[in-house]
């Protein structure tokens, strides 16, 4: 509702590029990436993930600075709670504050057909 407000009491009183720059102020992602600095992320996804597409979730890893590790893991289901039953956001925070650094670092990936290496 709240986003809602804002956006209509911007289109009724502001220009358009007004109403963007209050938008994006508040809720671009992007704002929130760059506030952690070089925090390290752990990015999690399914497919088929109809929330949140891969090219999206790919560009919003591209903005983050930091250590990363991504993963992709088929049958997951959306949500908290699939997220909490898999293991590896696990791994990843004991490697972070254990040593300092992600426990595996992707060194090259490639696509044969419908397959991902």
């Amino acid at each position: 509702m709240l986003i809602f407000n804002i956006l209509l009491t911007c289109v009724l009183n502001c220009s358009l590029s007004t109403t963007l720059r209050r938008y994006e102020s508040v809720w671009d992602p992007v704002i929130g990436l760059q506030s952690t600095g070089d925090m390290p992320k752990y990015w999690i996804t399914h497919p088929p993930e109809n929330n949140f597409p891969l090219s999206p979730w790919q560009e919003t890893q591209k903005k983050a600075d930091g250590a990363q590790m991504r993963s992709i893991i088929p049958g997951m289901g959306h949500g908290h709670h699939a997220a909490w039953s898999c293991q590896e956001p696990y791994g990843f925070a004991v490697s972070i504050t254990r040593r300092g650094k992600p426990w595996c670092r992707q060194i090259s990936a490639s696509k044969s057909d419908d397959n991902v290496y």
